[in-house]
């Protein structure tokens, strides 16, 4: 199931320019799932982080693995063929904790990001979960991050 901006938007709460992900390509719902987005040099994550070599903050590299999975859960009860996602209103999920995070390579203007989610573990309405975010291209993927965060909604 593809999940598009529009549609993202009807599932979480995040609006631009605080919606960083452009699409779920691969999605279980409330188990794994795999976006992503794609950074142009005019991108607002890398304005002032750092003017003469922009870098994507590490800090929003964590958020795309939260919004991944954010559309992983509200996802959830939804069929793989269904074509309009109902609107999650006020059933937000919030980052609890980060659990890991190592950032093996700088995010740079004209990379595009896949976002890999997956579940670990659900407690009621906590949810662990493993997230790696790659580079990817013609042919080649390198890793920049990996992560496990808790979430509580």
């Amino acid at each position: 199931m593809l999940v598009s901006a529009d549609q993202i938007q009807r599932l979480i709460p995040h609006r631009p320019p605080a919606l960083i992900i452009d699409a779920v390509d691969v999605l279980v719902p409330g188990e794994q799932g795999s976006g992503h987005c794609s950074l142009s040099n005019h991108s607002h994550v890398f304005n002032g982080h750092f003017p003469a070599y922009p870098v994507m903050p590490g800090v929003l590299i964590i958020e795309t693995v939260a919004q991944t999975t954010a559309v992983v859960f509200a996802s959830m009860g939804l069929s793989s063929h269904e074509a309009k996602l109902p609107s999650q209103e006020n059933k937000s999920l919030y980052l609890a904790r980060i659990e890991k995070a190592r950032f093996l390579n700088p995010v740079l203007p004209d990379h595009v990001l896949r976002i890999d989610i997956t579940l670990i573990k659900r407690l009621g309405k906590v949810a662990k979960i493993s997230g790696k975010v790659l580079t990817v291209g013609n042919e080649d993927e390198q890793l920049v991050a990996d992560t496990q965060l808790v979430l509580s909604g």
